[in-house]
């Protein structure tokens, strides 16, 4: 923008030099010739045409240098028109009238035949030039024009210096000029202005060229008119209109300099610049780029890298260059494209190369290191030529990381790092589909009672076991087995080997044997049992999905047998089918009025008297009978209806010793079981209080019990048990030293009772470790000022030996089974004297 406004003024510059010149010529015409002189003439003639020369000749080897850089048509011809221009105008210089003898005395005649031949050579030749459309010429083309330039010239010389004047006559000394001069004249005047008219035309404030050509065609036309009307060769109209030719000369030479030597040459500088501005964006551009980029010859040699590519390779970019690209990627990659398995120095050709295609390769850095990347490669095309390959790639080694994490994430359980439940299927039916004859053995296991460790010690402390878990059963597999988790506390794995049946079995003991071992977890001891389902492939089923399905069924049934670990059997698909008919009859059960509570008596060895009851719930199927709680609580438990059930239960114990109480059982108590969804109810002790109140029930004759898995989440157990003892009902542990026993808790919770196991009665008498736990047990109750009682006692020596550790309370068979409601007012007094019986025999 900045050199167009100066190209402009300085156009406007040369418009205004060239109307003070010609102003100045022409106001003091006489006063130039009387300064000069008549006898100067000749000589000043002389400075002129040697000007006039030297410019044409200047602009002919103008043209010849310029000509292989540009290879212009119209440069070339005008080139020639100005040789042939300048070797006339020394003919003229040499022949003019006053000159030496050259080749034949000097005349008008042929001084001035040759300038009207130079003038309108020249006339024609700018109209040409400006008229004409560029073309490209071929070299030889130069010689040519050259060449018949010089032979045109030498034509009229040759014609001029015929002794026989082969033309007319074109000034008369004294008279002037002839009518073929002037008409001559006139012709170029004609041409000249033909250059004017198209110069106008396409004239711009910034188009020096035509100005310049327009200023010398003016000039020229000046010097025409001059030269038809002086009276002789030295008189001063021809020595002004020598004056205008030289000028004419001058801006037609600086026209044509313009537009050969300077305009190119801006050009090139211009667009040197915006080559270089290209290269710095280029450089920026690569610099800044996150990938890699080399550009290789036709022949695989590296002729530029930018900076990523040395940073990731780790060389330099004048290491780099000329170096084959093979050396950079490994060539055993067999994702690598054609071309690049060929050997080292072997050339590469667009035939071998797939091009625009994304691959993946290894790139091999300057210390031998490697590294993954992705490339793609297009071909170098400049000015349609095919000049090379770029190269573009990037270090994928972040990328092969996130995808190998992403991978092991997608196949893997986060929080104990084992295959998860697809990946495990997965492997399954690969193996399944191998399988050669061998067997397939499954084994399915989860962790017994985890809902209970779940919901009382909250969901963090779950996945604590589940990690302690997976990890301790994790190490002591073979580490052929493929182990997985499922989901939740499941857990899965599998064998493939002919002895199969053998080796589940090992694993099975193997894992329960490593189970026995507490878990310490926090600041609680834990003793954690697993049940395990195993199915074996033909035996049990061929698909995938049968033996995993079979698996469960036979993990479900040795968690309901409480075995450790079972082998499928056909029977127990008919077992599971009625377990869901089962659970079915279940949700009907409290709506068609099926439960029935019953009670056991718990008595006071020490007094002989019946002090409370245990409410015992009874399920009076209507088709299959009485159905034992062992069959149908854990199925409430699993599917929610635990709460409703409790909730009824709670309600009828209530009102049923209330009205025990008004028959006249006034000191009597009953005891309820709590699960462990009523324990994290939000409204269990609303619920207890409107039940109390309901039922008209003093809430120091309710005792509830509460299992030990319930207290592992010590502040909700805290909290709850301080908001039901604030209603004034007891609290006590039942199957107290089963489950997760703490000292703490003793210490913390506000317990009334403690409740011994009947698996520690069971061989008390016979089993020394039985009798010390119980004895510990006791101890600890008495110390603590806590009551204690036993269940399960079916024996008298049982009795006795409970007698003799001062353990107070018991309730067992011994003294009654549980008995229907209506009974116990009956059987009162009767119980109450077995047991003083029973007291007066063991010699209380």
């Amino acid at each position: 923008m900045r050199g167009s406004v100066e190209l402009v003024i300085k156009n406007r510059w040369i418009s205004i030099f060239s109307l003070f010149f010609l102003g100045a010529v022409l106001f003091f015409q006489q006063e130039w010739y009387g300064y000069f002189g008549k006898d100067n003439y000749v000589m000043i003639h002389l400075m002129i045409e040697i000007l006039l020369i030297v410019s044409s000749i200047a602009i002919a080897i103008q043209a010849w240098m310029f000509f292989p850089h540009v290879f212009s048509q119209k440069r070339l011809w005008m080139g020639a028109i100005f040789l042939s221009v300048g070797v006339l105008e020394i003919f003229h210089a040499l022949s003019y009238k006053g000159m030496p003898y050259f080749l034949s005395e000097s005349s008008a005649y042929k001084a001035t035949w040759f300038y009207l031949l130079s003038r309108l050579t020249l006339a024609i030749g700018l109209l040409l030039f400006v008229f004409a459309k560029e073309k490209q010429a071929l070299p030889f083309h130069r010689w040519m024009a050259y060449c018949v330039s010089l032979a045109y010239s030498l034509i009229w010389i040759f014609i001029i210096f015929d002794p026989n004047q082969l033309l007319p006559e074109v000034v008369v000394e004294g008279a002037g000029t002839t009518a073929v001069k002037n008409t001559l004249q006139y012709l170029a005047i004609l041409i000249q202005s033909l250059c004017i008219f198209f110069c106008l035309k396409t004239l711009r404030s910034s188009s020096t060229l035509h100005l310049m050509l327009l200023v010398g065609s003016v000039y020229l036309i000046i010097s025409d008119f001059l030269f038809t009307t002086y009276m002789s060769v030295y008189d001063m109209a021809n020595l002004t209109g020598h004056f205008f030719q030289l000028a004419a000369y001058y801006f037609v030479f600086t026209a044509l300099y313009y537009v050969s030597v300077k305009e190119p040459y801006q050009k090139l500088k211009e667009a040197k610049e915006q080559l270089q501005e290209k290269e710095r964006f280029l450089h920026t551009i690569t610099s800044s780029m996150g990938e890699g980029i080399i550009v290789m010859d036709m022949d695989g040699n590296v002729t530029f890298v930018n900076p990523k590519a040395e940073q990731l390779l780790l060389w330099q970019k004048d290491e780099l260059v000329g170096m084959h690209y093979s050396h950079l990627i490994q060539e055993a990659d067999a994702t690598l494209p054609s071309h690049q398995h060929v050997e080292h120095t072997a050339s590469m050709r667009t035939t071998d190369i797939q091009l625009n295609q994304m691959h993946e390769s290894f790139y091999i850095r300057k210390d031998k290191t490697t590294f993954p990347g992705s490339y793609i490669t297009t071909p170098f095309i400049e000015n349609g030529n095919n000049k090379g390959f770029i190269m573009v790639f990037r270090d994928m080694s972040q990328q092969k990381r996130d995808q190998e994490y992403i991978t092991y994430m997608a196949n893997h359980d986060e929080l104990t790092q084992l295959p998860n439940a697809r990946f495990f299927l997965e492997r399954l039916s690969d193996v399944l589909e191998q399988n050669n004859g061998s067997k397939v053995a499954i084994l399915l296991l989860d962790i017994d009672r985890f809902k209970s460790i779940n919901e009382s010690l909250g969901i963090s402390f779950g996945d604590l076991v589940l990690k302690t878990v997976a990890s301790r059963i994790h190490g002591a597999l073979p580490s052929e087995v493929f182990f997985s988790r499922l989901r939740g506390d499941e857990f899965a794995l599998f064998v493939a080997s002919s002895q199969a049946d053998e080796e589940t079995i090992s694993i099975s003991q193997r894992i329960q044997e490593i189970m026995r071992e507490p878990f310490a977890l926090q600041h609680l001891l834990l003793n954690i049992t697993v049940s395990i389902g195993i199915a074996v492939c033909p035996d049990d089923g061929h698909s995938r999905s049968d033996l995993v399905k079979y698996a469960q069924i036979a993990k479900n049934e040795a968690k309901r047998e409480g075995q450790r670990f079972k082998r499928f059997h056909p029977t127990m698909d008919k077992q599971l089918l009625e377990r869901l008919v089962l659970e079915h009859d279940l949700h009907k059960a409290l709506s068609r009025d099926e439960f029935l509570v019953v009670y056991q008596p718990q008595i006071d060895v020490h007094t002989g008297q019946i002090i409370s009851v245990e409410a015992l719930i009874r399920w009076n199927h209507p088709v299959r009978g009485w159905i034992s709680p062992l069959h149908f609580i854990p199925l409430a438990e699993e599917n929610g209806l635990i709460v409703p059930i409790g909730e009824w239960m709670l309600r009828t114990a209530c009102r049923q010793l209330k009205e025990w109480h008004n028959q006249g059982f006034t000191s009597l108590g009953v005891s309820v079981n709590l699960s462990m969804r009523q324990f994290f109810q939000q409204d269990l002790v609303d619920m207890i209080d409107r039940i109390l109140k309901e039922s008209k029930l003093s809430s120091p004759y309710l005792e509830l019990e509460i299992t030990e898995s319930m207290t592992m989440n010590v502040n909700h157990t805290i909290d709850m048990l301080h908001k039901l003892k604030k209603l004034g009902v007891k609290i006590a542990v039942d199957d107290f030293g089963t489950g997760y026993s703490s000292l703490l808790y003793l210490k913390e919770f506000p317990i009334d009772r403690l409740k011994i196991d009947r698996s520690f009665i069971r061989d008390v008498t016979t089993n020394k470790h039985d009798a010390a736990i119980i004895s510990m047990i006791v101890s600890i109750a008495n110390h603590l000022e806590m009551e204690v009682i036993a269940e399960g006692v079916e024996h008298v020596d049982q009795l006795d030996f409970l007698w003799e550790q001062q353990c107070r309370q018991v309730q067992g068979y011994l003294f009654s089974p549980p008995i229907l409601p209506e009974q116990l007012p009956l059987h009162f007094h009767e119980i109450q004297k077995r047991s003083i019986s029973y007291r007066s025999r063991v010699g209380m």
